[in-house]
């Protein structure tokens, strides 16, 4: 699994516009410079664990949701429906998710 830079930068500055914060004071909260943010907001970097937790404890926003897109509602979503799919349904359901793993999608 490739992580895309691109969207992880429009993620990361969308924790930050949510918080109606300049690059400048994010930078601050999480203790990186101003550049710093910017490369990250751009995709020309990525942030560390450390900057991910950071973001986390300050402004509750998951790693996963930054990284994947993906947030702790859509996950509980996702697991009620794995949860009433009979036996036959998981098993198809995970050789489809092999099969685009597969494919790299």
């Amino acid at each position: 699994m490739e992580l895309d830079q691109k969207r992880i930068g429009k993620r990361f500055r969308h924790v930050r516009k949510l918080a109606g914060l300049t690059q400048e004071k994010y930078g601050e909260v999480l203790g990186l410079s101003k550049n710093h943010i910017s490369d990250i907001e751009r995709g020309c970097s990525l942030p560390t664990v450390k900057v991910l937790y950071s973001v986390y404890v300050q402004f509750g926003h998951t790693p996963d949701e930054i990284l994947l897109g993906t947030s702790p509602q859509s996950v509980d979503e996702i697991m009620k429906k794995l949860s009433a799919l009979t036996p036959s349904g998981r098993r198809l359901l995970e050789k489809l998710l092999d099969n685009l793993l597969d494919e790299g999608l």
